[in-house]
């Protein structure tokens, strides 16, 4: 995020900008969900609240900047192209031709750009790095010795430079003189994201598990998610068996870019890797939990009275007695409070209480196992109630059916169960998932459900 006392809003009404500005808004539409949702509604009430705020000719340029900063490439492309002699454009169209591969498009708008921003390191070593990645590395290297006379004071530019140093004589084959000046670019800039990729990816290769995860573990310390990083990272927690972690990776890729399928088919891998674990686990606890509640009640010391109404009621077994609730029992014959404290006081024991039937047994157990596969954030949003999701009068019925409370409660449902539910089908389906999606959070299942036909929403459309 940007400091406390610039807003996004600011970002994008600023009157000169610069290349670091033009930087900063494609970061903070990364860092965050809530950054993004914020620069998509100024994006979207552009013409209310962005455009009074600037002269009439700089409209279009910061229209094309927001689509640029959002990832709505083609948009983005298509408006900036417009721009001529303008070197921020040329930039963004650089960005773009490097972000698709295409290297030469990527060399020849750089240029542009570095032509008509003198001043701006980032602009020149950005044209060296599309030189580098173009397959010319004499050039790309003439070019960083001219950036460092010019901008060698500078640390940021430094860093750079003995980054793109390192990442050519890496394509050289020199893997210890790159190692050397990341290291360097990491002295001088700790926080280099590159740097500490591409280190991480050396140690990867070479099997050097717990180097490779360190370095990648650096990538993420910026506040803003480097996806290559983060999913290699992921595969390696996934190697050590500690899938949970791998999915919280995965997450934060997928927060960053939605439409990331690379990390979406690993993370789909990891899911049901972890269900595998955890039916095993399950298994084991259902045993468990079937012996404590196959036990007779007759062998815990309670008071005559309590076992004649026990005996009464045809209760045998503790699992005979989860079934009934407060008011059953107290509503029965020469059953008091006292004989309530003692049967509650039994139970406790166990880690059971009255009207906790089998079902919820089960179900709370599953969600204690759900909050070790998420991460800090996602775990603070199970105990969300379903009510405050904002969904459809359908939607909110089936949650009603099958006993739904809270958001922990619906990611343990697959999008089999919900389908199956009565009157629930694939547009309630979709909404579930956009629900579950802003909080980064999914359903159990990664599978996708067999195509279901919508009833008609009428009826209910106008009850709500």
């Amino acid at each position: 995020m940007t400091p406390d006392s610039v807003t996004i809003e600011d970002v994008l009404t600023k009157r000169d900008l610069v290349l670091g500005d033009v930087l900063e808004l494609r970061k903070i539409a990364m860092r965050s969900d809530a950054d993004r949702t914020a620069l998509t509604n100024l994006d979207r009430d552009f013409d209310k609240v962005v455009a009074p705020k600037l002269p009439k000719e700089a409209h279009s340029f910061r229209k094309a900047w927001c689509a640029w900063a959002l990832r709505r490439t083609d948009e983005a492309r298509q408006a900036l192209s417009r721009f001529r002699q303008n070197g921020l454009a040329s930039f963004m169209l650089g960005k773009i031709a490097e972000e698709s591969e295409d290297m030469p498009e990527a060399v020849v708008q750089y240029k542009e750009a570095m032509s008509e921003l003198k001043t701006e390191a980032d602009a020149a070593l950005a044209h060296a790095n599309a030189l580098r990645r173009n397959g010319q590395p004499d050039k790309a290297t003439s070019e960083l010795d001219k950036i460092e006379k010019k901008f060698g004071e500078n640390p940021h530019a430094a860093a750079q430079i003995a980054y793109q140093r390192g990442a050519i004589a890496e394509d050289e084959g020199d893997i210890e003189g790159a190692l050397d000046l990341y290291e360097k670019a990491l002295e001088i800039m700790p926080n280099h994201i590159d740097a500490a990729f591409r280190t991480g990816s050396i140690y990867d290769l070479r099997g050097k598990d717990d180097k490779a995860a360190e370095y990648y573990g650096r990538c993420a310390e910026g506040g803003i998610c480097h996806t290559g990083a983060m999913v290699n990272l992921a595969l390696l927690l996934e190697d050590k068996g500690e899938y949970e972690r791998a999915i919280a990776c995965y997450r934060d890729v997928l927060r960053a870019e939605p439409n990331n399928r690379r990390a979406r088919l690993f993370m789909s891998g990891a899911v049901e890797s972890t269900e595998e674990v955890y039916d095993e686990v399950e298994r084991k606890e259902r045993e468990k939990l079937d012996q404590i509640l196959r036990t007779p009640v007759s062998e815990f010391e309670l008071s005559v009275r309590s076992r004649n109404v026990l005996s009464r009621m045809n209760i045998r077994t503790l699992g005979d007695l989860v079934q009934r609730t407060e008011s059953e029992m107290l509503a029965y014959r020469n059953f008091g409070e006292t004989s309530l404290r003692e049967i509650k006081q039994l139970l406790t024991a166990k880690g059971l209480r009255l009207g906790l039937g089998r079902n919820e047994v089960e179900r709370r157990q599953k969600r204690e196992r759900l909050a070790l596969v998420m991460s800090d954030k996602d775990s603070r949003v199970l105990s969300t109630p379903v009510s405050e999701m904002n969904l459809s009068v359908r939607s909110r019925r089936c949650m009603a059916r099958l006993n739904i409370q809270t958001v922990g409660d619906l990611i343990t449902r697959s999008a089999e169960e919900l389908t199956a539910t009565k009157n629930f089908g694939q547009t309630s389906l979709t909404e579930i998932r956009e629900k579950l999606a802003q909080m980064g959070l999914s359903l159990r299942s990664a599978k996708e459900p067999p195509p279901v036909v919508e009833e008609d929403d009428t009826e209910e459309l106008a009850v709500e």
